[in-house]
């Protein structure tokens, strides 16, 4: 037998307390507590199930009304905005799935599924701001894979993100906490660690765009014994869950303020659990009743924890449920008793869609959001959910906004599955015929979805081939082709400004018959439009997801003699940064046509340094002597370019960097050096550590003055000696020839005067008599 329900304090009592002092508060706490144990003895049954408690109850009831996050030292995230969000598990079949995948597919936070949420693939990210959401709830996060593009990408379009942990550490794994009695501890501390590592956290805080974060959906329904829902079993799961959850934030030492957490429960009713104020078995509300009782009394559950968890359910915990039930019916059959039970406490609906009967689901959802607005407790909802999932039985095929068309968009990749991309198409609400998009956008004042690009090709994105330009071809629209025809130009490593000759590139699109004719044209042909650059480099496109990434990096290190163990340290840190390496390698060492040599099916694109230098840290092997790794594949880049100027500089910068700021004392030797270079990294480090005409720095060799090197001075003094004699000769001949033009003339005084310079000097000196 579980422990009688709490007797709730009115709503006054909560108000006035929240004035109190906390002096004057723990007086009436232990008052409190002491009349509710005294008034169980000698009472009637009745009696004793309405007032029955424990002490710890009470601090619960009387805490979570009066404490404030800063009384208990905690600063928690919290957000005035009301949530209005959609729930995003997009697979991406069209039919039912009975597979691995179909089971631990359900991450869509990764960057392995960009072709469905990122700007290049569908993107179902600007679709969802577009309908008017706010946030986007999602599901199974796998901690082995990063989010970080994902909550960068959706904060970028504004959007909140509602992360849900996966049920793997729960009841799947080879050691789920199921076969540990549900002590999830380990397992989720485990788990949510590496979630933070792996893009949670930004600067050691939680990432701007988490909103809160669902640890478990719907634990009741995964704790089920014969009988149906075991109160003790999820109030186990969640509260050794919670337990692990603040050993991992401690561990990875995340600072600022803290988001909310909650476990949502599903509206199915549970026997076992505690009555409300009314004697009632509410949905949800008494597994929300029970699980508050396990954070006051964890022992009871027969859990000890490790950390304060009281504290933590008094600051950061929230409650939050699913429901297919219409919002009228939630107002009266949830809302109105939670205020009673937990008038402080925020809730929220992470799943709500009404769907049966059908419904006009532009009236449910505008009057679930009048409910948030005008409540002090709701916090928002998420409509469940954007597409149709087609991998599921048919029962659940009842929800999404817009299902799958015909038109193919792109490809993904996961778990060693390979799946299509289909294009968006908008679901019908059953009720009126009317698009269900169309509806959830006008409740919510969003700004609506176009639905007629979503199915027809974009020059953006179509493959760079004759299938891609066919696709654009059949838009009949110049300006599309013209777009394309940029997109393979930038990919053959030309820099385009289409604003130079906007005419010129409108006329070329218009002239091209083919792909083939595209990548043809633009090698024979100069454009004032697009100018080739000599320093492009293969390079992992940015626009790509993880996992294709690094299939092309493993193709790349199996299909050259570059041996991948050889990647600079530096370069290690981020598989973007590898990618960058081995796949500039392996062009330079592939050559030929990039489109071919340079692509991996889109994971790989050859582009100017006007693309990659914004993220290049040294990786990037290419044709600059400043930029390029000063590694042997780097060093094979210069050389190849025959250019011993080119050399030169690449030389000066390993002696900078490698010899800590040293001194070159014979610039020919330099040249003579750079002009022929050893045949190898290796021979340029044995060679320059014994070179003699560098100096200074870590060498332990003194620079002396050289009048090669270090007297260059000199030649610019003897140069000004030099310009100075001449001007003094050319000023002596000119007086020279002056004088002897006026004693030739045999003159007398006043016929001397006649000559000019001495004119104007006599006629200086006439005036300066007149004057005295």
């Amino acid at each position: 037998m579980s422990p009688q329900p709490p007797v709730p304090l009115a709503a006054a009592s909560f108000a006035s307390t929240s004035s109190t002092s906390s002096s004057t508060f723990m007086v009436r706490l232990e008052k409190e507590m002491r009349r509710r144990k005294s008034a169980l003895p000698g009472a009637s049954t009745s009696s004793k199930k309405a007032a029955a408690t424990t002490a710890a109850t009470a601090v619960a009831l009387l805490l979570a009304a009066s404490c404030s996050e800063a009384a208990l030292g905690l600063e928690v995230a919290s957000s005035q905005e009301k949530i209005i969000g959609v729930c995003y598990g997009p697979f991406p079949a069209k039919h039912l799935v009975k597979n691995a995948a179909g089971d631990l597919l359900d991450d869509f936070m990764t960057e392995a599924a960009k072709p469905l949420w990122d700007a290049y693939g569908r993107d179902d990210l600007q679709i969802i701001k577009q309908l008017g959401a706010n946030t986007v709830r999602t599901y199974g996060n796998n901690p082995q894979y990063d989010h970080s593009a994902f909550l960068e990408e959706a904060d970028q379009r504004g959007l909140g993100v509602i992360p849900g942990m996966s049920d793997w550490e729960y009841t799947q794994a080879a050691d789920s906490c199921k076969k540990k009695g549900f002590n999830c501890y380990d397992n989720i501390k485990r788990a949510y660690l590496e979630m933070l590592q792996k893009g949670f956290m930004k600067r050691k805080r939680y990432h701007p765009s988490i909103r809160h974060m669902v640890v478990i959906n719907e634990p009741d329904l995964k704790t089920l014994d014969k009988d149906g829902v075991d109160p003790k079993m999820f109030s186990k799961l969640i509260i050794s869950a919670i337990d692990g959850l603040i050993s991992a934030e401690k561990e990875a030492g995340v600072k600022g303020a803290l988001i909310p957490i909650t476990a949502t429960f599903s509206y199915a009713m549970c026997p076992k659990c505690p009555r409300n104020t009314a004697q009632q078995i509410v949905p949800g509300l008494s597994q929300m009743l029970e699980l508050r009782r396990a954070f006051y009394d964890p022992q009871y559950y027969g859990y000890q924890p490790v950390n304060d968890i009281k504290a933590f359910y008094e600051s950061r915990w929230m409650n939050s449920f699913n429901s297919q039930n219409s919002a009228s019916e939630l107002q009266l059959q949830f809302f109105t008793p939670y205020q009673v039970e937990f008038p402080t406490t925020k809730v929220a609906i992470e799943e709500f869609h009404s769907w049966q009967p059908p419904k006009d689901q532009m009236n449910e959802v505008r009057t679930m959001k009048a409910m948030a607005d005008a409540s002090p407790v709701l916090i928002g909802f998420s409509f469940f959910e954007f597409q149709v999932r087609y991998d599921k039985m048919d029962s659940e095929r009842n929800f999404g906004l817009f299902g799958l068309g015909d038109y193919l968009i792109s490809n993904l990749k996961y778990f060693d599955y390979t799946y299509d991309v289909w294009c968006l198409t908008p679901a019908t609400n059953p009720y009126n015929g009317r698009p269900l998009p169309l509806e959830f956008s006008e409740a919510v004042g969003g700004e609506g979805v176009d639905f007629e690009p979503l199915c027809i090709a974009n020059p953006f994105k179509v493959s760079l081939n004759q299938y891609g330009y066919n696709a654009v071809k059949g838009l009949n629209r110049n300006d599309a082709m013209a777009e394309f025809v940029i997109r393979v130009a930038q990919h053959m490593g030309f820099d385009v400004n289409k604003d130079l000759d906007l005419p010129g590139l409108l006329a070329f699109g218009e002239q091209v018959t083919s792909f083939d004719d595209i990548v043809s044209k633009l090698k024979s042909t100069k454009h004032i439009w697009a100018n080739f650059n000599e320093r492009s480099a293969c390079v992992a496109n940015r626009n790509s997801d993880a996992t294709s990434v690094g299939l092309a990096t493993d193709e790349a290190c199996r299909s050259t003699a570059f041996n991948c163990a050889n990647i600079p340290l530096e370069c290690k840190s981020s598989q973007w940064d590898t990618a960058d390496y081995v796949l500039s390698t392996y062009y330079n060492l592939k050559k030929g046509d990039p489109l071919e040599n340079c692509h991996f099916e889109g994971a790989a694109r050859f582009s100017s340094p006007n693309y990659y230098r914004s993220y290049d840290r040294g990786c990037v092997v290419n044709r600059d002597p400043e930029t390029t790794p000063l590694t042997d594949e780097g060093f094979q880049a210069i050389k190849n370019l025959g250019d011993w100027h080119q050399m030169r500089r690449f030389v000066k910068r390993y002696i900078r960097k490698n010899f800590d700021g040293a001194d070159i004392a014979d610039t020919e030797d330099l040249a003579q050096f750079s002009a022929n270079p050893p045949d190898s990294m290796y021979e340029v480090q044995r060679l320059l550590k014994n070179a003699l005409w560098i100096c200074g720095g870590n060498t332990k060799r003194t620079c002396r003055v050289s009048v090669s090197s270090n007297l260059w001075w000199w030649n610019y003094a003897l140069a000004s000696v030099g310009a100075a004699t001449v001007l003094t000769c050319m000023c002596v001949f000119i007086w020279v020839k002056l004088e002897h033009c006026c004693i030739k003339a045999e003159t007398t005084l006043t016929d001397f005067a006649r000559c000019k310079p001495f004119r104007e000097l006599n006629e200086d000196d006439a005036a300066s008599s007149d004057s005295h």
